[in-house]
């Protein structure tokens, strides 16, 4: 009897704590709860599987065909064109980590901001002020 009412109390403390966390979510597609951090669930070399531009309206992903955007752990990003590096730069959370900022170095440098709308470990949603990019991993 003893034992069934500690199985009861933690099947409850476990449903509030699901329940209570789902309301809790980071980034506004999800998901609620992840084992891996922001930082590994970024770290990856993607490609863009989605793109599409806000200000015309309109579905711009052959824009992007053979490019992929490389975030390394160390904080470096790397740009490719058809596997040629095409820019490098820095890239970093800010906003509590509900921005991803990339910085990219050299002749005619930029720094663009993206929010994060999913991130999962296949699967990360971006949007800027221009255009909406979805990006799965590129291998």
């Amino acid at each position: 009897m003893k034992n069934l009412k500690k199985v009861s109390v933690l099947a409850i403390l476990g449903v509030f704590t699901l329940t209570s966390m789902t309301g809790c979510k980071k980034y506004e597609e999800g998901p609620a709860v992840s084992l891996k951090s922001k930082k590994s669930r970024v770290t990856n070399e993607w490609k863009i599987d989605y793109a599409y531009d806000l200000d015309d309206a309109e579905v711009i992903t052959d824009d992007f065909l053979g490019e992929t955007w490389v975030f390394s752990k160390d904080g470096t990003f790397t740009e490719k064109d058809n596997g040629t590096i095409d820019k490098v730069g820095t890239w970093e959370f800010i906003s509590d980590k509900k921005i991803i900022q990339i910085s990219i170095d050299g002749t005619g440098s930029s720094t663009d901001e993206y929010t994060i709308l999913k991130l999962k470990s296949k699967e990360m949603w971006l949007k800027d002020k221009d255009e909406e990019l979805h990006l799965i991993p590129a291998n």
